[in-house]
């Protein structure tokens, strides 16, 4: 399974206030919602509390309460990395999304084997910030749209996953 993050980051590495996003790009939204939908993706708990389900997924939320469940067929709560990369396993999915906040993606980040980037021109001082990428990350795509940048990256050193 590939992991891949899927982040929008203002130009000082902000990705949220207040486990919020404070801006709103609508076509930045629709590719996003477009390469998540349908695959499992990971969210931290306190991102997942300010956001709706991501449809047609499976949304593992990582949590350090081992006693959280949901009624929803969607959502399940998992309390480690190698337990969401399990999850999505057991749901089918080729790929795993991880969608936030700060502490998640940089939890998942060494194991991460892409990275989809959008480059906002926001100068958003966030309390959740997405961690540099560093050296072993190769920009592979870059595409242009009226009000930002999509960078994909290709991890080329990426962690063994035994050492989820």
């Amino acid at each position: 399974m590939e992991i891949q993050a899927v982040v929008a980051v203002s130009r000082t590495g902000g990705v949220g206030v207040d486990s919020g996003v404070p801006w709103s790009y609508p076509e930045d939204f629709d590719q996003y919602r477009d390469r998540v939908r349908g695959d499992p993706v990971v969210v931290g708990r306190q991102t997942f509390e300010e956001m709706e389900p991501i449809p047609e997924s499976t949304n593992l939320v990582l949590t350090r309460d081992e006693d959280r469940t949901s009624e929803r067929d969607d959502v399940a709560f998992v309390t480690s990395r190698a337990a969401a990369v399990a999850a999505a396993e057991a749901a089918g999915g080729s790929v795993l999304s991880v969608i936030g906040g700060g502490a998640v993606y940089r939890t998942f980040l060494p194991f991460t084997d892409r990275a989809f980037v959008s480059e906002l021109p926001e100068q958003l001082e966030g309390d959740a910030v997405f961690p540099y990428l560093g050296a072993g990350w190769e920009v592979v795509n870059e595409r242009e749209y009226d009000r930002f940048r999509l960078v994909e990256y290709e991890n080329t050193t990426p962690a063994p996953r035994r050492e989820l």
